[in-house]
């Protein structure tokens, strides 16, 4: 194609650029499909083949392996790797041996692999001999495509090649030449061109067929031509129009009482009135000609005299500063767009009113709005006001959210139904405060036990007072109500109350359950060694192994009731509650029917806890729940992260991370009363209940620096809501383990034991396995014995009790045998199973610890454990 042609068609040479990218683009997408169309295919083949060999193969390779033929089953994967594309086979043994040959380049993941299943049928029995792989390697296939590449490209460039250029060539026959003729006639058109008519030149066409695109191009061009020349003469009459009008204007301005300026409509004043030089402060004759667009500095006055000349009415109001004049003044206008008599802009008329008297009131009233509106929102309590016959004038903000009502539909309505109480003892409706307060002229509070009840129906306790709005003579002109929210500090406070209640009862708890677990020790432990006497007969050694499990079931009776006093401290680790509550759950509900649905998102924050102690929590509530729901049903359990949770404030923790538990069923559901005891110690509504499980599970809770809250109501359900603190860490804490062996044999051991009862009984048991044992009662005895110990046959062992009431415990002694033998064994025995001593007994220098009461398979169990661990 000629330079020149280029040149001149700009819109062809594009067409030829997109031509060009289509067609390297669709080439390159061709070849593509062509290629991986041939991929496939290659593929294909290969996995064809490895099929084959299956069939081919499969049977006399299992026989080899049968036969432990090794020589025979070399030849044949050797004649299978003659295959151009198989590299590498291998068979895997059922123990886990491979024999393989061939060898691979790549990883394994980068082969057609095939496997097949080895089983040979010895006598209608199926044996199974293992796997058998065959590896493939696809670099045949890519050398292929590599040597067909050169010919699908050289194909494809020409076909399309020849399709861009025909298309081409017919948008230049079509298009192109006659587009040109368009625009040469459009560029020469003027207001003396306008008789000349468009048109193109090619040959005549049959009127009977509709205007293809080009001609109805042609015709447009020629109806522009047409209504340009009406619309010169139209513009002449127009003009004549607009004289009359502004004489009009100009008649109007000489009278109007207001200022009046009149703007062209490029906002220059052509004229206006004397009232608007008193206003600007500036004479008529300098402000005519002055251009408001360019020279006024006030952008808003601005955009109101261009939004006029636009053809929208506009309205200013603002202090306007002078140019000509020089002086500020606050003025309000109205701006109105001047239209011919064909509608369009010839300019604007403006009025302006000098308001500076009007801006000084509202300056005063607002002045004394914001005053109120800051002492308002600086104002943490509630806040509403009312006329004199009790209608609502006012609420703030904090009164919006404590009532439910929005200032707005506040305003104009009696207190009664925006600030509606009620008594929390007798529900009955309260007093109205603004009758109390213009009743007697003074101050008033509210009695205890008010109760807000919100629009939205909430219930909030609350505090508040109520003082009369006095005029400046003194006279009562409406009231102000002042309130808060106590309903946190209530609920609180009773937590409050309740935690010193089971402070109380827990020391006087923990005091009769130590007693009680030392005689109970003496008795299993007699038990457990009576049950040893091979003269028993059948009769009396069920009597005993009845009153061993009743034992058993005393001891868990009393480690719970040990849960309440100081030793039942929690002994904390960094943990998740995930396993803890679905294992804890599972257990009680096993083979309940209830069921259990979970809701606990994988990234759960960690907390301290005691994992027993908060796995006793979850399945008390969840048998609570079940017991709730004796046809059956779902408990949902669901755990969330929040920020902070208001339940910790108890123990400082308000704005701490914490992790919320929520346990909730559709049973039975309880009424307000029962709900408000469930957590007193020993209350219970079930006839075998001993009314400690809940009073455990908030023992526990508050011990963790949590807290749990019950929602019930009959016939719907219960939800508990527990609250804990996260954990700062990170990562769970590792368990330690021990290996164990089962080995005993004869050794001195020193019983260190304030009871006489828990002394005998331990070396009894002892003694039946033939240890040599000396007792002591206290920590002093005992460390005199192990120094006289060491002048002849020291002890193997020595078991202390922690607590020795007005002596030496075993904390205290155990340092001091260490002192005397830094090898010494010592093993610490205590009935506080959660006693961080008990937990963390290598800390204190421990070898061991057991719990009372102990059965002599666990004493016996543990001393193995001591000398064989």
């Amino acid at each position: 194609m000629p330079i020149k042609m280029l040149s001149e068609y700009p819109l062809l040479n594009r067409m030829l650029l997109y031509i060009f990218l289509f067609a390297t683009g669709t080439t390159a997408l061709i070849t593509f499909a062509n290629l991986h169309s041939e991929y496939n295919r290659q593929l294909d083949s290969i996995k064809t083949h490895l099929s084959t060999i299956q069939v081919s193969q499969l049977k006399s390779l299992t026989n080899n392996i049968w036969t432990v033929n090794k020589e025979s089953l070399k030849i044949q994967l050797n004649s299978m790797l003659q295959h151009p594309d198989i590299v590498f086979e291998e068979i895997v043994y059922p123990d886990g041996t491979v024999f393989s040959v061939g060898k691979m380049a790549l990883s394994k993941e980068k082969y057609i692999v095939k496997e097949f299943k080895l089983n040979f049928n010895d006598y209608g029995k199926t044996v199974y001999l293992g796997k058998f792989r065959i590896y493939a390697s696809t670099e045949n296939i890519k050398d292929y495509l590599f040597d067909k590449l050169p010919r699908i490209i050289t194909s494809n460039i020409f076909i399309i090649t020849f399709v861009c250029g025909f298309i081409s060539f017919l948008f230049i026959l079509l298009f192109n030449r006659h587009l040109n003729r368009i625009a040469n006639f459009t560029k020469t058109l003027d207001l003396n061109s306008l008789d000349n008519h468009l048109h193109l030149m090619r040959k005549q066409k049959d009127t009977s067929h509709p205007p293809d695109e080009l001609e109805k191009i042609v015709q447009a061009i020629n109806q522009m031509r047409l209504r340009l020349k009406d619309g010169i003469r139209q513009r002449e009459n127009t003009e004549l129009i607009l004289r009359e009008s502004e004489e009009k204007f100009r008649l109007i301005f000489t009278h109007s009482p207001l200022a009046v300026v009149h703007l062209d409509k490029d906002g220059i004043i052509k004229t206006c009135n004397d009232n608007l030089s008193v206003i600007l402060g500036a004479s008529q004759e300098t402000l005519m000609g002055f251009s408001t667009l360019r020279s006024i500095v006030d952008q808003n006055m601005k955009s109101a005299i261009a939004a006029a000349l636009s053809g929208k009415d506009s309205y200013y109001q603002g202090n306007y500063l002078s140019v000509t004049g020089g002086i500020t003044t606050p003025i309000q206008a109205r701006f109105a767009p001047l239209l011919t008599s064909d509608g369009s802009i010839s300019g604007a008329i403006g009025i302006l009113i000098d308001i500076t008297e009007q801006k000084q009131t509202e300056k005063n009233l607002a002045d004394e709005k914001e005053r109120l509106a800051v002492t308002l929102r600086s104002i943490g309590d509630g806040v509403i006001t009312t006329d004199i016959s009790g209608n609502v004038i006012l609420l703030n903000k904090v009164a919006e959210e404590l009532t439910g009502w929005g200032h707005q539909e506040a305003v104009g309505h009696p207190l009664e139904e925006v600030f509606h109480i009620i008594s929390e003892l007798t529900g009955e409706q309260c007093e109205n405060p603004v009758t109390k307060v213009i009743g007697s002229g003074q101050t008033v509070g509210l009695a205890n036990h008010t109760v807000l009840v919100a629009k939205d129906g909430r219930k909030l306790s609350i505090a508040d007072s109520g003082a009369p709005i006095l005029d400046t003579e003194s006279n009562i002109i409406g009231v102000v109500l002042v309130f808060r929210d106590v309903t946190e500090q209530i609920k609180n406070e009773k937590e409050m109350h309740k935690i010193k209640k089971l402070e109380s009862i827990g020391v006087l708890a923990g005091g009769i359950a130590h007693d009680f677990n030392n005689i109970l020790a003496a008795i299993l432990g007699n038990i457990n060694l009576a049950l040893f006497d091979t003269t028993l007969n059948d009769r009396t050694k069920e009597l005993l192994e009845s009153a061993e499990k009743a034992s058993t079931r005393a001891k868990d009776l009393t480690q719970q009731l040990l849960t309440f006093a100081k030793g039942g401290e929690p002994v904390k680790e960094v943990s998740s509650l995930k396993n803890v509550i679905k294992d804890s759950a599972s257990f009680v509900l096993h083979g309940d029917k209830v069921a259990c649905r979970y809701d606990i998102p994988e990234d759960l924050w960690l907390v301290d806890i005691d994992k027993g102690q908060m796995s006793q929590v979850i399945q008390n509530i969840v048998l609570n729940a079940s017991h709730a729901m004796p046809e059956g049903g779902v408990i949902k359990i669901k755990c969330e992260n929040s920020s902070s949770c208001d339940a910790l404030q108890l123990h400082g923790l308000k704005k701490r991370k914490s992790v919320k538990i929520y346990i909730q069923d559709n049973g039975i559901g309880m009424t307000a009363n029962v709900a408000e005891k469930i957590f007193d110690p020993y209350y219970t509504t079930k006839q075998e209940g001993s009314g400690l499980g809940l009073a455990i599970s908030q023992s526990i809770l508050i011990k963790h620096q949590g807290n749990i809250r019950v929602e019930s109501s009959p016939g719907v359900g219960t939800l508990f809501t527990i609250c804990l603190p996260a954990s700062e860490k990170t990562k769970p804490q590792k368990q330690k383990s021990f290996a164990k062996k089962k080995i005993s044999f004869q050794a001195n051991i020193l019983i260190m034991d304030d009871d006489a009862m828990l002394r005998n009984v331990a070396k009894e048991m002892l003694a039946t396995f033939g240890h040599e044992v000396a007792l002591a009662a206290d920590g002093e005895e005992a460390v005199k014995l192990y120094q006289k110990s060491m002048n002849s046959g020291k002890f193997d062992l020595v078991i202390m009790d922690l607590t020795i009431p007005g002596g030496m415990g075993g904390k205290e002694a155990v340092q001091k045998v260490l002192d005397i033998d830094p090898a010494a064994k010592v093993i610490v025995s205590s009935g506080y199973s959660n006693d961080p001593i008990m937990a963390n007994f290598k800390d204190f220098g421990f070898c061991s610890a057991i719990v009372k009461p102990y059965r002599l398979q666990e004493l016996s169990k543990l001393i193995d454990q001591v000398f064989f661990s």
